[in-house]
């Protein structure tokens, strides 16, 4: 669970006005990843893969985003191929991490960046699941 990040919208929480619960999920087996926004009756889902550039960084290829309202998707897009970013992993303990996030010469919009590989601040939760 994202506690608290200075990313702009959706990753902060926010959308528009309104503030939900932003989420990640992490399938280590397969390298890949969502980060969800829940603001019921809405839902915000980027999805992206994975892969270690050493052992604290990590690139990450965002794929797909979607929006559903209701429990009924409205829309899945694409993302440009070669959307990258780099994320700068800290884990204090098991149940909390620090990630550093930015562009880092990924790209943005299918145009390399020039954004700091730490541009952006996220203090993260695990969710205790049964």
């Amino acid at each position: 669970k994202v506690e608290f990040s200075d990313a702009p919208p959706p990753s902060n929480g926010q959308l528009g006005p309104f503030v939900g619960t932003a989420i990640q999920t992490i399938d280590t087996a397969t390298k890949t990843y969502s980060n969800i926004l829940d603001l019921p009756p809405t839902k915000v889902q980027l999805d992206a893969s994975y892969s270690p550039l050493d052992s604290s960084r990590l690139k990450v290829s965002f794929e797909t985003i979607s929006f559903t309202l209701f429990g009924k998707q409205l829309i899945k897009k694409s993302l440009p191929t070669g959307t990258t970013r780099t994320w700068c992993l800290t884990y204090v303990d098991e149940d909390t991490r620090i990630v550093r996030a930015g562009a880092a010469g990924g790209k943005v919009n299918g145009v390399v960046s020039d954004q700091a590989e730490d541009a952006f601040f996220f203090y993260m939760t695990k969710i205790k699941t049964k």
